[in-house]
């Protein structure tokens, strides 16, 4: 393992095997990828790490990540991902535009989805968390092929534009009892 410390803009951060970590090594920063399969242990991996890298294909989430900073996969070409049973949130973009990514399992630790998270990505089937309170703004719009959304027995919002552009969902959602109000 190579580590490398530096200061920038009054911020510690390290490298270790090609990764920027903040300097407590809780926060994965940036990663250069030298292989297409990884594994994060980290507790947050921070906003835009793996934007749009073309060689990323599988990532694996070891337990303790609790947080997927904003735009963190966007526009990659992730074909799969595990999240781990400790994440809490997801934010903003995170897997917005990943075209590869065709099924998503959401663990029922997340509480928290950011807007429009999974916009544009070719998502087929989505297993929603239990704990999600609130299915943001653009959660899933232009997932065109998305076909089966199940779970979310805790929802209790659909913010505007969730669904919007999902044209492949033939089967009826059923929504919870506690839903109490539907967005446009």
């Amino acid at each position: 393992k190579q580590y490398i410390s530096f200061k920038r803009a009054k911020k510690n951060y390290v490298i270790i095997d090609r990764a920027i970590y903040s300097s407590n090594r809780d926060t994965l920063v940036s990663h250069h990828l030298a292989k297409d399969d990884i594994v994060v242990g980290c507790k947050v991996v921070g906003a835009n790490a793996f934007a749009t890298t073309s060689l990323l294909r599988s990532v694996e989430f070891s337990e303790g990540v609790e947080s997927i900073q904003y735009g963190v996969f966007q526009m990659s070409k992730l074909r799969s991902v595990t999240l781990p049973q400790t994440l809490k949130t997801i934010g903003e973009y995170a897997f917005g535009g990943c075209h590869s990514i065709t099924n998503m399992t959401i663990p029922n630790s997340v509480t928290e989805l950011g807007r429009e998270v999974f916009a544009g990505c070719s998502l087929s089937s989505v297993v929603m968390s239990d704990s999600v309170k609130v299915i943001p703004y653009g959660a899933f719009r232009n997932c065109s092929v998305l076909e089966s959304y199940i779970g979310g027995s805790s929802v209790e919002r659909i913010e505007d534009y969730a669904f919007n552009h999902c044209e492949s969902m033939a089967n009826e959602i059923v929504f919870p009892e506690t839903l109490k109000y539907i967005g446009s």
